[in-house]
């Protein structure tokens, strides 16, 4: 049988991107964004997610970091799933909008000012990192600070709380869930910033080289767009309200998922940046709280969210 010449122009229009079906990625273990399979992932879901939808399954690989880089380098891998953009990688990789941003947030014990919004308002005192992150130029060239390795954010935290470092540097997402999930323990032994220290951007990449691999990361970034309001990234982040600037104003809206609630203060910003705003967007209108539905206005956990979830332990 014969497709009809207009129905097949359709369809190469459409799907003429996809005759790549599958994608080699590859990535190194650095929670919660990239991770081995079975473990919290966010970033890597959020791009599985984003290329099924265009029909494009992934194939993943986890190695050293260091690996990675020189796979993508040397064509083994046709991407990633969460790279930094720098002008180096732009040579031979072309990078999506932003997925994500990591977002570095300065806690304290309670009491302690966390006002500070760079590394030069932190000279004299001590910062816990985690040991092996690439945190970046802003840490590296940063004096007067005396920076002490832990092993992970959990480590880190007792440091904290045993008086050894006067604060740790979090990533905001991690930030987020122990204002969601533990609020009582965060409450009553932190302080946490309400801005970012700094923050980078996140991004897919794959191989330029790719056959049709601007109309694949167009099409990618289009889903991206999507999955922001329609309730995909609340699933995959576990967190009931997330800030973006939905139609590129520069105002950041406020977008619920099911069973929010009024805890609109609790959101978490896409954009590496943060707002007051209480602008709602729900459904592709701008709302007040008032003309939300019920299941929004009801407070509760969220899809595959646990009540019960545990980040980090604050017992000594």
């Amino acid at each position: 049988m014969k497709i009809p010449s207009l129905l097949f122009a359709i369809l190469i229009s459409l799907f003429g991107y996809s005759q790549t079906t599958q994608l080699g990625l590859a990535c190194d273990i650095w929670p919660p964004f990239t991770n081995v399979p079975g473990e919290t992932a966010v970033a890597t879901e959020i791009v599985k997610t984003a290329l099924n939808r265009n029909a494009i399954a992934v194939k993943e690989r986890v190695l050293d970091f260091d690996a990675v880089i020189k796979g993508l380098e040397e064509g083994s891998f046709q991407g990633s799933p969460a790279l930094w953009k720098t002008k180096e990688r732009e040579e031979f990789l072309l990078f999506s909008e932003p997925i994500l941003y990591n977002q570095l947030v300065l806690v304290g014990r309670k009491g302690t000012d966390v006002s500070a919004t760079t590394l030069n308002d932190l000279k004299g005192k001590s910062v816990a990192l985690v040991e092996g992150y690439a945190y970046g130029e802003e840490v590296e060239q940063a004096g007067g600070i005396a920076f002490v390795k832990g092993k992970n954010d959990q480590a880190n935290l007792l440091q904290l709380l045993e008086g050894k470092v006067d604060y740790i540097l979090v990533d905001g997402l991690l930030v987020a869930y122990l204002r969601s999930y533990q609020a009582e323990d965060a409450e009553r032994h932190l302080e946490m910033g309400t801005a970012p220290i700094f923050s980078k951007a996140l991004h897919f990449a794959i191989q330029k080289d790719i056959e049709d691999a601007e109309k694949l990361m167009a099409a990618f970034n289009e889903s991206i767009a999507r999955m922001k309001v329609d309730g995909t990234y609340h699933r995959i982040l576990k967190l009931n309200w997330i800030q973006t600037d939905v139609d590129g104003d520069g105002v950041l809206e406020m977008i619920p998922g099911t069973n929010a609630g009024r805890a609109m203060k609790n959101s978490y910003s896409l954009t590496g940046s943060t707002s007051d705003s209480s602008n709602i967007y729900y459904n592709g209108k701008l709302l007040n709280w008032e003309d939300l539905p019920d299941d929004v206005k009801r407070t509760g956990i969220n899809n595959d969210q646990v009540k019960d979830v545990t980040f980090l332990s604050f017992g000594l």
